[in-house]
């Protein structure tokens, strides 16, 4: 347990998040039985051990019942992985000519036929003088 313990200890210290390096063991008394926030925010030492300690006898306890372990996920990596190639068939009824029309200039704007705003706007002006 003491080990255990330690190697915790040293993970909660470096503020690590890789939690894929710890042992199988050990990553399901902290996923499982652990309440890792609140025991990041103990202060005292003696109770952080009695926490890990109960954590530590429950995931014993597991074991003898027959409870299997939660395996580490594997690690998170940055690099993009390749994507297979498709084998999908293009459509036959596609036409590239459709697509190049997406890119043309764009028609110029026709003006707007103002006279049926202007005469609304003369009634309106009528009726307010009138």
């Amino acid at each position: 347990m003491e080990a255990c313990y330690v190697e915790v200890q040293e993970f909660v210290r470096n503020g690590r998040r890789d939690t894929h390096n710890l042992n199988q063991f050990l990553y399901h008394v902290v996923v499982k039985n652990l309440d890792f926030y609140n025991f990041k925010k103990l202060e005292k030492e003696y109770e952080r051990v009695k926490a890990f300690e109960i954590a530590y006898k429950a995931t014993l306890y597991q074991l003898e019942c027959g409870q299997e372990l939660i395996s580490p996920p594997p690690p998170e990596t940055l690099l993009e992985q390749k994507k297979p190639v498709s084998t999908e068939q293009p459509d036959p009824n596609f036409k590239i000519s459709d697509l190049l029309k997406l890119f043309d200039e764009p028609e110029p704007v026709k003006e707007i036929d103002n006279t049926l705003s202007k005469q609304r706007l003369q009634e309106a002006m009528e009726k307010l003088n009138g």
